[in-house]
């Protein structure tokens, strides 16, 4: 309260260092507000946090942290892209991962798995018209995403 207040008396606006944190969903002022007290400003610290020190010194809940942490990876890769990816099932790390996953699954003969490895094809053909973006580098970002050591931390956490 008191940083507002100063910040209001001396003209000064340090919310435009932090604008691109609210871009992920969830975030609000009250919310960004908590995280500039833990020293967080931007949505690239929150990709690359400790999610156990962050829940403990901001008193917000483990699956909050990791899900921010999860769309700041994804929007690292596409910033305000990433708002059109979501209706598509896309809203962060996690899901490009078991997106990739399906892909890039052996299939042999399991029916069901060439199912789903035809539905992750299919996918990334319509998530890159969306974006309107080569498939090829969609697919390379996605990759990246997807091999990401946090993005396999989360993984993990969320199954």
């Amino acid at each position: 309260m008191m940083r507002r207040l100063s910040e209001k008396q001396l003209g000064e606006n340090t919310a435009e260092a932090s604008d691109d944190i609210i871009a992920l969903q969830g975030v609000n002022k009250e919310i960004m507000e908590r995280l500039r007290n833990e020293d967080i400003t931007t949505v690239t610290q929150i990709a690359y946090c400790d999610p156990v020190r962050l829940v403990m010194r901001s008193n917000l809940t483990f699956n909050f942290v990791t899900d921010c942490m999860g769309q700041a990876l994804a929007w690292l890769y596409f910033e305000d892209k990433l708002a059109a990816l979501r209706p598509l099932g896309m809203r962060g790390a996690v899901e490009i991962k078991n997106l990739m996953d399906d892909y890039d699954a052996e299939v042999g003969g399991d029916r069901k798995l060439k199912a789903e490895r035809d539905r992750a094809a299919a996918a990334l053909l319509k998530i890159a018209e969306a974006i309107k973006q080569d498939p090829s580098t969609v697919e390379a970002a996605f990759r990246e995403i997807a091999g990401d050591p946090y993005t396999e931390f989360l993984s993990e956490v969320w199954t």
